[in-house]
């Protein structure tokens, strides 16, 4: 019998390699694992009976994860790399400074070496946990071949603007959250940081792109050259989801009218993505392309429902594509909005575009010494952030508050470490209790702390002198567009999942079932916009982005265009001459 010593002494070291168990009683033999292994670790013996070589094993669990009934389980260590990323760029002295902080790759050499950490999943879960279902291993293995051109036209089948989303995506909750190597415990591949070096290094998207649009038995290839005659849309919003759609019609030689209130088209990439986090020149580049289209028309300063109303643009226009974002601030009825110095993040975030100083005046430094009081921002998510890190490089002492804990706030946490990294100062669980103002304008506020229970309010209450306050909870959608007339807007796609099927996504180790059952589900929530975004609401009416499923990201937001434009050019088919192909 051994020894507590030499059982202790010899087994830490073989854990570390990963070994694998069949459970021969579990298993139906359906042959899930063998398929779906990357390494080849699974096979079956001349007996018919499922085998696995642990020699092999990289550790990556994907045999375990789409096993329905539980029949494999893998011990020990993942075999990957650890991942090289560059570091992160933080200003001193931060005043001033919006120079982008996150860093890419700099060489093509460091992103082969971070190409290299993939393993080829044969059924990629990171590609149903990217909204626009990018082929992630096929761009990956292009950079690891060295051909940046094929890993560019790998990405353009199915995004547009890749510099753009690679930065501002939610890579920790998508692609890379759904990497399988994050699914088992590893660090996942850098994949927001390649698709980024890629973009970075092509030439802008081309103007004549041909979009493979499926239609029933049918893969049609439109060009503006066997399109008789010339469908006419409107779409309704100049943000992501209508700079996506428009984008993907005009390729198609379809003519598009763009109706955007504000004075700019661009959304919240050109009003809330501060220039540390997206470079004003990216989203001027990608205005630029979408411009050049001789078939586009757009029309600024142009209100749905003031200036034409729906029901004409339904009549008048062979499509109607409403994709208005979310863009409407939270009431401030509750924080004493007549009060100078309380406004919303939109604001703030549109006068820090201006030149140097812009947004005292929304203070007005009431205090003799305002510029070392705390600007008190409501809210801890990623608009909270935007408003707090922008705040600092104005010269600002931002305080962010919300009060629910931190792991409820819808914040990216690499964004939440960089705030703080920047001198942000957040506090979670606390909220205003009060505020006290002096002739007209906010003086001070008074804090208390807040329960786990939302409405359980504990009395500690503390005060504070404030320089001004930002209400960053958010944006929503404006529902009295299409009231009257369409379903109450935006529509939840989340209500209808029951009858999503999920056999390709279980299959790649997603399940409601399992221990990523949060991610499963923002999955299935994904799939279902994808799905509802095809087909109009009325008549030729459709929907799309957070117009549909409330805010949302941005890239959610585009892959929904997208789709709508294909459900839009589906819809429209007898207007176009196309051939199978």
């Amino acid at each position: 019998m051994r020894s507590l010593s030499s059982k202790t002494s010899k087994e830490p070291e073989d854990l570390k390699m990963p070994k694998v168990k069949i459970w021969s009683l579990s298993c139906v033999e359906c042959g899930d694992c063998v398929v779906r292994c990357p390494v080849n670790v699974l096979s079956i013996d001349d007996n018919g009976l499922f085998v696995s070589d642990s020699a092999s094993c990289i550790g990556c669990r994907i045999c375990e994860h789409v096993c329905p009934y539980g029949a494999i389980t893998v011990k020990g260590s993942v075999l990957n790399s650890i991942p090289k990323r560059p570091l992160p760029y933080f200003p001193d002295p931060i005043e001033g400074d919006m120079k982008e902080v996150e860093m890419g790759f700099s060489s093509l050499h460091d992103a082969q070496i971070e190409a290299s950490r993939c393993i080829n999943c044969p059924d990629p879960s990171c590609v149903w946990g990217c909204p626009a279902h990018n082929d992630i291993p096929g761009f990956i293995t292009a950079i690891k071949n060295g051909d940046i051109k094929k890993a560019g036209e790998v990405l353009d089948q199915t995004t547009i603007f890749a510099a753009i989303c690679a930065r501002v995506c939610d890579k920790e909750a998508q692609c890379e959250g759904t990497c399988a190597l994050n699914l088992a415990g590893a660090k996942p591949v850098s994949i927001g940081l390649l698709e980024r070096f890629v973009a970075d290094m092509q030439i802008q998207p081309p103007l004549e792109r041909k979009a493979d649009i499926c239609s029933g038995d049918f893969m049609h290839t439109l060009t503006q050259s066997n399109v008789q005659s010339k469908p006419q849309v409107v779409v309704v919003g100049g943000g992501p989801a209508g700079i996506a759609a428009a984008y993907w019609l005009l390729s198609t030689g379809v003519k598009v009218r763009i109706l955007e209130r504000d004075d700019r088209l661009g959304g919240v990439l050109s009003w809330g993505m501060p220039g540390y986090v997206l470079p004003r020149n990216l989203v001027t580049s990608m205005l630029k392309i979408l411009e050049q289209f001789e078939n586009l028309t757009i029309s600024l300063n142009c209100t749905l429902g003031k200036d034409v109303r729906l029901n004409e643009l339904c009549k008048n226009y062979d499509a109607v594509l409403l994709a208005h974002g979310a863009s409407i601030p939270p009431s401030l009825s509750l924080y004493s909005s007549h009060l100078k110095g309380v406004v919303d993040a939109r604001t703030f975030l549109e006068n820090s575009h201006l030149p140097d100083k812009a947004t005292d005046h929304l203070f007005g430094q009431s205090q003799a010494d305002g510029e070392n009081l705390p600007l008190l921002v409501i809210g801890g998510g990623d608009t909270a952030m935007a408003v707090c890190r922008t705040a600092r490089r104005l010269g600002k002492h931002p305080l962010s508050i919300r009060r629910s804990k931190e792991s409820d706030a819808r914040v990216r946490h690499d964004e939440l470490l960089q705030a703080v990294k920047e001198g942000v100062s957040v506090r979670f669980g606390t909220r205003v209790e009060s505020l006290e103002e002096n002739n007209g304008a906010i003086k001070g506020v008074v804090l208390a702390p807040s329960s786990k229970s939302f409405w359980k309010l504990i009395k500690d209450t503390s005060y504070m002198d404030v320089d001004g306050m930002v209400i960053a909870t958010g944006f929503k959608v404006d529902n009295s567009v299409g009231a009257g007339i369409l379903p109450p807007l935006p529509l939840h796609p989340n209500r209808s999942l029951d009858d999503m099927p999920r056999t390709s996504i279980e299959a790649s180790g997603l399940s409601e079932r399992g221990p990523y059952s949060t991610i499963a589900k923002a999955v299935l929530l994904h799939e279902r916009s994808l799905e509802m975004v095809t087909q109009p609401l009325r008549d030729n009416c459709w929907v799309a982005g957070d117009a549909l499923n409330g805010p949302s990201s941005v890239v959610e937001a585009m892959a929904q265009g997208r789709e709508a434009a294909k459900g839009i050019i589906s819809a429209l088919g007898v207007l176009i001459t196309a051939e199978p192909v």
